[in-house]
């Protein structure tokens, strides 16, 4: 395959491949046939008129080529199918699995009659199925062929993508004329049923009668569930508000979006608290009961009742206490309870059931109380049975995650850092921890060798302990780094399938931590960052891909997996030592980000390095002296380069190990660790610096002269007077 053409150009030309196949002369749909007449390509567009007995719609397909190779859709004036083909490419590329162009046949999105997105799903699926499609919300409209570039079959691919847009047109049209004309081909409010033998899709499927997966945590965390929910009830009690304005009030109290306000009120529907009777929110029987008495029995009930793995979640902790969330995850997937890939679902369960008081969570480790005990049936918490897991080891834990969503305001202490033996000239923690106070994201340069990472790392874990963070995450940028590595993307299941994989931003939201970004002008970030510069400024980005709930992963403010929060920082490193080798940041990314330098030592600090660290790292007095005077600023060899205080920690440590004079055991470890650093030096200071090194190891001249000769290997452009 042709290494030189980037994944989107191969995107955009697969695409293209199935707008130009040949169109079928008609379309089977639920029984019923459709006729087809396309049009002829025109550049990266395609219009397809669809017929019926009753009436028709125009599709216009058309390859998008921006940022993402993306096939569109559009159902006269309404969009009915976008599929992102490059994220999918990109993934197979790194996994070596074949890329698949996949639509959603799902509405939980819609803004029309929302009540009823969920059965509409169910309806439209079924529809799907018994029209050739797969019986699932996620649809497969063809495998491309990464070596030979080509399609399996590109017209069953385009039969596909017409078949599921004039089915998706039917369900965002509902009978307002702007995607279907004249009579439909099918009536949405008809309950029709899959055909016998196929599978049954996943939570979209979900009758209102059956346990629901999706569910989200209250604002607040689980200090704050049975308050909040009695708030809501006497809000609905005092104010009688209509649904759109309990929504805008809760989205108001809560500094939340109306979509996350709209699911805490679906939330209270399905738990029986709270109803819509003429328009007007209101609280039902029960919920007028928890009102008088918050008894959290019954809403534990009406959660087993509504809602997948509440009772599994209790019982799995009371025959393994002290166990985390992604044990409980692995758990109820292998019992078949459910097939979450992330922590997200399971880490509500635990969420909700500890704000209940059925669960005591100590730092991420649960054990079920005693008014949780009470409610497992005999034998539940006794010893261990088959299914359940003995040994858990760290990396089944997760970190309870709950409370960073609300926190309003970062404040950071200087003073309360904790440096260890850090050495780091005056003001630098304070200017870091005010730039973040104020809500900025922060870049730290510098030579290399200043402890750049680790001075990120100090600040990111004292926001640990003031803010009730989880430990920050650190990763290493490199050149090969893409949205996938940053937001996530497409990977697949061993069990066929695929799941979004989160990159390192999405992860750190996901679980409350901060991100440390490390050596970040390694990678290309307008390449890797994507969406994220618009959650960067404040917005919030819509992805392609979906979580475990068939909803789109979003990123932002708002986003109920991924809140990127005022909690949220970012601390990347860059040592501008290498910044003309490798990717130059650019200034929309520059401008998100409060940009400090971390300067090498003076003199003086790192001759307080060198009597603290210094002596641990190298006992021998004489050694940290001559490793002084190497690295002076006044006298030696940092008058000409910054050189890092790590690097002098590391020449000390090559000392102490090296039995041989001072002179030869510092020397030599200057030799490997300082003198690639002064590539690139002019003539003059080469001069003065073959000199300087003549000079520093004086005592011991046959080895300063061999000093000076490897030093003399780096310029060979520079005539020296004994070559």
């Amino acid at each position: 395959m042709p290494t030189e053409r980037s994944a989107n150009e191969i995107a955009r030309d697969a695409l293209m491949q199935i707008l130009q196949a040949e169109a079928p002369a008609e379309i089977r749909i639920n029984g019923q046939t459709v006729r087809v007449s396309a049009e002829p390509t025109a550049g990266q567009r395609r219009v397809v008129q669809c017929d019926w007995r009753t009436g028709r719609t125009t599709l216009r397909l058309s390859v998008k080529d921006g940022d993402a190779a993306a096939l569109n859709v559009d159902a006269g004036r309404g969009q009915a199918i976008y599929s992102n083909f490059t994220a999918s490419l990109e993934w197979a590329l790194k996994t070596k699995q074949p890329p698949r162009l996949v639509a959603y046949n799902t509405y939980r999105r819609s803004t029309q009659n929302d009540e009823n997105a969920r059965e509409y799903s169910r309806r439209s699926i079924s529809i799907a199925a018994r029209s050739g499609l797969p019986n699932t919300a996620s649809v497969d409209l063809g495998t491309f062929d990464i070596g030979k570039l080509t399609w399996g079959d590109p017209e069953e691919a385009l039969r596909r993508t017409l078949c599921l847009a004039i089915i998706k047109a039917h369900f965002l049209d509902r009978g307002s004329g702007v995607m279907i004309h004249d009579a439909p081909l099918f009536s949405i409010e008809q309950n029709i049923e899959p055909p016998a033998g196929a599978t049954e899709p996943g939570a979209t499927t979900i009758k209102p009668e059956e346990r629901l997966a999706g569910l989200n945590n209250v604002p607040g965390g689980p200090a704050k569930l049975l308050d909040n929910l009695r708030e809501w009830i006497d809000h609905a009690v005092e104010a009688q508000p209509a649904e759109a304005t309990f929504v805008s009030w809760l989205s108001a109290r809560h500094s939340v979006g109306s979509i996350r306000a709209g699911q805490m009120l679906r939330h209270c529907k399905n738990l029986d608290l709270l109803t819509v009777r003429g328009g007007v929110v209101a609280p039902t029987d029960l919920g007028a009961e928890f009102l008088s008495r918050p008894d959290p029995v019954p809403v534990y009930r009406k959660l087993v009742e509504r809602y997948t793995a509440f009772e599994e979640t209790l019982a799995f902790f009371a025959r393994n206490p002290g166990a985390g969330v992604g044990a409980l995850r692995k758990h109820l997937n292998q019992v078949a309870v459910t097939k979450w890939d992330t922590d997200a679902q399971p880490g509500t369960r635990t969420g909700w059931l500890t704000g209940l008081g059925f669960l005591a969570n100590d730092g991420g480790h649960y054990t079920v109380t005693d008014a949780g005990r009470a409610l497992l049936p005999d034998g539940a918490s006794s010893a261990q049975v088959p299914g359940t897991i003995t040994d858990v080891g760290p990396d089944d834990e997760t970190v309870e995650a709950q409370p960073f969503r609300d926190i309003e305001r970062i404040k950071l202490d200087p003073a309360a850092v904790k440096l260890g033996d850090l050495v780091l000239p005056d003001g630098l923690v304070e200017r870091c921890c005010a730039a973040l106070n104020a809500g900025k994201h922060l870049l730290l340069i510098g030579p290399p060798g200043t402890a750049k990472s680790t001075l990120a790392k100090c600040i990111a874990d004292h926001a640990s302990e003031v803010d009730g963070l989880a430990e920050p995450l650190m990763a290493t940028a490199s050149a090969d780094w893409t949205t996938y590595d940053t937001i996530g993307g497409w990977a697949q299941k061993r069990e066929g399938g695929l799941f979004f994989r989160e990159g390192v931003v999405t992860r750190a939201l996901r679980e409350g931590r901060w991100l440390i970004l490390d050596e970040v002008n390694r990678a290309d970030v307008d390449k890797c960052f994507g969406e994220l510069f618009t959650v960067l400024a404040g917005g919030t980005a819509t992805t392609a891909y979906t979580n475990d709930r068939d909803e789109p992963v979003e990123i932002g403010p708002d986003a109920d997996d991924y809140p990127f929060g005022p909690w949220f920082r970012l601390i990347a490193t860059m040592n501008v030592r290498d910044k003309a080798s490798l990717f130059r940041l650019s200034y929309a990314f520059l401008r998100r980000f409060a940009v400090i330098t971390v300067p090498a030592l003076e003199d003086d600090l790192l001759q307080k390095l060198c009597e603290a660290e210094g002596r641990e790292r190298c006992p021998d007095a004489e050694k940290r002296e001559l490793a002084l005077r190497v690295f002076s600023k006044k006298n030696g060899l940092g008058r000409f380069v910054d050189l890092g205080p790590s690097m002098l920690l590391d020449v000390l440590a090559y000392a102490n190990e090296r039995t041989a004079s001072a002179a030869r055991a510092v020397g030599e470890g200057i030799e490997m660790l300082v003198f690639p650093q002064l590539e690139g030096l002019g003539e003059g200071d080469a001069r003065e610096a073959e000199q300087r090194i003549g000079s520093l190891f004086a005592d011991d001249p046959p080895f300063a002269r061999s000093l000076q000769k490897s030093f003399r290997v780096s310029f060979s452009h520079v005539p020296w007077a004994d070559d």
